[in-house]
C-alpha cells in the first residue's frame, strides 16, 4: 500500500469514529443528532425537574356497579376516554395516578341518564370512585328512568384482625344480611346501610363466607388470614340483589 492509499484509509477511519479531520470529536449539537430536549422534540419524557413530585399526585380507582341500561358503562376523565370498550358490571381498575386538583368524571350508558361530577384529587391519597344507578320515580312511586351517580370513597389504615366491610348501593335504606362462615360454622347478622359503611368482624384464618338476604344467597367469598374484605351490594331492574366482593388492604369509608 502506497502513502496516498494509507492516507485515504486513515481519513476514512477518522470519519467513522466521528473525529473531524482537523481535530477532536464532534459535540452532540455539531453532529446534528443525539437526545432531544422536550422543547426540541415537541413532547416526550419530562426532565426530572418537570416531573410531578409524589405529593402532587393522587390516585383513584374506578368500580362499575351499574346493572341497568344496555351495553357497557363509559367513564371519561377530563374528557379523555381511556377505556373505549367501556366497563362491564363488576369491573374495576387499579390505581390511576392523577395530578392533585379538580378532575371531571363523566359517566354514560345507553338507557341511563348521564352524570358529570368534578372530584378533587388529593396528593398522596387514594380514593375509590363507584359508578352506580339510582332510580328516578314519578309521583306514584313508579321507576321512570335510571340516573347514573358517582360515589366517592376513601381509605384509612385498618385495625388488626379480619373484617368484612359492606357498602350498599341498593334502593332500600337498609338491607338485612346473614353471613355464614362455613368452616367455623359461625353465623352472623348485619344490616347494610344505603350509601353507608358497615363493618363486621370475621373469624381469622381460612374460611368461606356465604352472604344471603331474605333466605337467598347473594354471593360468597373465601377468606384467608387477616385483612379487610369488601362487599358492594347492588340490585337490577327487578330488584334482585347482587354483590361484588374483593380483598382490600384498607377499609373503604363513604364520604
Amino acid at each position: 500500500m502506497n502513502v496516498q492509499s494509507r492516507r485515504i484509509l486513515v481519513m476514512a477511519l477518522l470519519v467513522v469514529l466521528g473525529v473531524a479531520p482537523g481535530g477532536g470529536a464532534q459535540t452532540e449539537s455539531e453532529a446534528g443528532g443525539g437526545v432531544q430536549t422536550e422543547s426540541e422534540a415537541g413532547g416526550g419524557v419530562r426532565t426530572e425537574s418537570e416531573a410531578p413530585k409524589p405529593s402532587e399526585v393522587g390516585f383513584v380507582r374506578l368500580i362499575n356497579l351499574v346493572p341497568v341500561g344496555e351495553g357497557t358503562t363509559s367513564i371519561l376523565i377530563d374528557g379523555a376516554n381511556n377505556w373505549p370498550q367501556g366497563f362491564r358490571l363488576g369491573q374495576r381498575t387499579g390505581a390511576i395516578g392523577l395530578r392533585k386538583g379538580d378532575h371531571e368524571f363523566t359517566l354514560s350508558k345507553p338507557g341511563c341518564k348521564a352524570a358529570r361530577k368534578v372530584i378533587p384529587v388529593v396528593g398522596g391519597a387514594t380514593q375509590t370512585l363507584v359508578a352506580y344507578a339510582e332510580p328516578v320515580r314519578d309521583d306514584s312511586g313508579m321507576i321512570i328512568a335510571w340516573e347514573l351517580k358517582v360515589a366517592k370513597l376513601k381509605q384509612h389504615t385498618p385495625d388488626q384482625g379480619m373484617f368484612l366491610t359492606v357498602v350498599s348501593f341498593c334502593d332500600e335504606p337498609e338491607v338485612p344480611l346473614d353471613i355464614h362462615e362455613t368452616v367455623s360454622d359461625t353465623r352472623l347478622k348485619t344490616v347494610a346501610k344505603r350509601l353507608g359503611v358497615v363493618r363486621v368482624a370475621l373469624q381469622k384464618g381460612q374460611n368461606i363466607a356465604e352472604i344471603s338476604h331474605a333466605g337467598e344467597e347473594i354471593t360468597s367469598l373465601a377468606t384467608d388470614g387477616s385483612g379487610n374484605y369488601v362487599l358492594m351490594l347492588y340490585e337490577d331492574e327487578e330488584g334482585k340483589k347482587g354483590g361484588l366482593t374483593f380483598f382490600d388492604p384498607k377499609f373503604v369509608l363513604a364520604e
